[in-house]
């Protein structure tokens, strides 16, 4: 897998442009960050806690080049985690990520775009934000693609199509995958109004159990309720294989002096990862709500405060789970380059989808000193979701990642 990572960093990296020419934007940012982590349930187990000091290092680089059409990205990161008490599941790596984008407008009305990645981790949870499962120390990977196509009709309309592919598996576990294609279209009466109506197919497959297609029809609305604010509304029927189910979600944000605040709740069909042992992979359907609290006192500094809740049940098994999370961070930039991120997270995950019966609580506060060779001044993204869209809105802060964040719209683990 580390070889198959490396040589697709490097074909992206190949295949950058490196002719001077008019118009083009040529850019390559190394990072580094370096964190000490105290986990006092290194395991995620119900009984008999073991915790942990962890020293991670996360070295990463990104390449990109630009023309007035055309666009090219690359990013590999690399992993590696160092336990005190425990030494012999000191890994190197413990995860590392490839990611390869590919842009083309050839006119302002049309833009096309494609996309694929590689990611494989120790820490399992990492490929189950949208259920925010505690699968604890597990190798894992997943490997995805897909593409959109961007054309803005007129000035108020524009139609998206989309594609996706992934697959991914716990080592030991089944493996399952998720095929996606959509089209939205999006229409502004207004300044402030926009409406839209989209359709998604979805297809759910396993290693050994029957695959589910899902037919997902829906509405929305997004209101701009001022200058700092704004509200989405959307939903619609889902009908699959075992019948008529309903999806839908909702989002706010508002910005007033420096604070902002970002509420989000959906209900979405999901798709669970496999346990080795402990039960296979399934379609879902999960339910989850959070609240993000921020605020800015300087250009330099943030404190954010975000609880969230996420319940999940399998749709063709008895087995369900809830998870109450709640995380405060704080990012101070030190200088152009640096900055200084700490966080802490509480978790408490109940029912069936857990390593071993029981209750599984879990808390983690880390201090992170993260580097980056470039100017990433502004101000970082809601943690949670807008409908409709695959990452958080607005630009990135100091690379702060959180976890925390409901399920977007269409509701397919990525």
């Amino acid at each position: 897998m580390a070889a198959r990572s490396w040589a697709l960093a490097l074909a992206v990296a190949a295949a950058l442009p490196t002719a001077p020419a008019h118009g083009q934007q040529k850019r390559f940012v190394p990072s580094l960050v370096v964190s000490e982590c105290y986990d006092d349930n290194v395991f995620s187990t119900s009984a008999f806690p073991e915790t942990d000091f962890i020293t991670r290092i996360i070295p990463s680089a990104e390449a990109s080049y630009r023309t007035p059409a055309f666009s090219a990205l690359g990013r590999y990161s690399l992993e590696a985690d160092i336990y005190r008490e425990h030494p012999s599941v000191n890994t190197v790596p413990a995860g590392q990520d490839v990611v390869a984008e590919l842009g083309y407008g050839p006119s302002r009305r049309l833009l096309l775009s494609a996309r694929g990645g590689y990611t494989e981790t120790r820490s399992a949870s990492g490929l189950a934000t949208v259920i925010g499962l505690d699968l604890g120390q597990v190798n894992a990977w997943r490997v995805a693609g897909g593409g959109s196509l961007l054309w803005r009709v007129s000035k108020r309309t524009r139609a998206t199509f989309t594609g996706d592919w992934d697959r991914d598996r716990l080592v030991g576990a089944e493996w399952g995958s998720t095929r996606t294609a959509g089209a939205t279209l999006a229409h502004r009466p207004s300044p402030r109004l926009e409406l839209g109506l989209g359709y998604q197919l979805r297809r759910f497959d396993f290693e050994t159990q029957p695959g589910l297609t899902s037919h997902v029809v829906s509405a929305s609305v997004t209101r701009d309720l001022g200058r700092k604010s704004q509200l989405t509304l959307s939903g619609g029927p889902r009908f699959d294989d075992d019948g008529i189910d309903g999806e839908g979600a909702f989002w706010l944000q508002t910005r007033p002096g420096r604070a902002d605040v970002t509420f989000g709740a959906s209900r979405v069909g999901s798709r669970v990862l496999g346990f080795p042992g402990k039960w296979l992979p399934g379609a879902a359907t999960t339910e989850s709500v959070a609240l993000e609290l921020g605020f800015s006192p300087s250009a330099r500094m943030r404190f954010a405060l975000t609880p969230g809740y996420y319940h999940t049940r399998l749709d063709r098994e008895a087995r369900q789970v809830t998870v109450r999370r709640l995380l405060f961070e704080g990012a101070l930039r030190l200088r152009r380059w640096l900055a200084l991120l700490t966080s802490y997270e509480w978790s408490l995950q109940q029912g069936d989808l857990s390593a071993e019966p029981g209750d599984v609580r879990h808390r983690i506060f880390m201090v992170r000193f993260a580097s980056f060779w470039e100017d990433r001044s502004g101000r970082r993204p809601p943690v949670i979701r807008k409908p409709g869209t695959a990452t958080p809105e607005g630009e990135e802060r100091d690379g702060v990642t959180v976890k925390g964040a409901p399920a977007e719209e269409e509701g397919v683990e990525r």
